[in-house]
């Protein structure tokens, strides 16, 4: 089996996990599924040889496990901080931008408390994923960032709707 195909494993994983995230309503579950999501494609990027996805990947997941207990600003802060400095460090493309605009827009989000807050500032940052996923090539990646911005918005709809109820 090869990398680029061991890669699209990885990512598929993820996608199941990310599918699973925001149809959850407790904030804790979500971001718990993004935490594994999150490690998966990390190590997809690594295969696919894309440093700055990967690093930013892996960032992202440390991130999102220590986010669902702590909200602080000085957490945000210090992870976008993280995210630009490790962007400079392993860009290797100018769409390594990409990677480090989205990571920036989901660690905003991770940090949120309001629920409505943290699906809005996701659905932007995937967007940037996904731009990343195009360029890099991993039509698996490509599909995974599209659904999870599919479940995002079918999960903020349902959110948004029990609020009225």
């Amino acid at each position: 089996m090869t990398y680029y195909l061991i890669s699209q494993v990885l990512a598929a994983i993820a996608v199941a996990l990310d599918l699973m995230s925001f149809q959850f309503y407790r904030r804790h579950y979500v971001l718990a599924c993004l935490v594994a999501s999150t490690a998966l494609t990390s190590i997809h990027y690594v295969l696919l040889q894309q440093p700055a996805g990967a690093a930013l990947m892996a960032l992202a997941s440390v991130r999102y496990a220590i986010s669902i207990r702590y909200q602080r600003r000085q957490l945000m802060r210090f992870f976008i901080l993280c995210a630009l400095v490790l962007g400079v460090l392993v860009m290797d493309s100018w769409w390594s931008l990409l990677a480090v605009a989205g990571s920036c827009l989901q660690t905003y989000a991770a940090f949120q408390g309001e629920q409505v807050r943290m699906r809005v500032s996701m659905l932007f940052g995937t967007c940037f994923w996904l731009a990343f996923a195009v360029i890099a090539g991993s039509p698996v990646a490509m599909v995974m960032e599209a659904l999870f911005l599919t479940s995002n918005l079918i999960g903020l709809y349902r959110f948004r709707r029990s609020l009225t109820l």
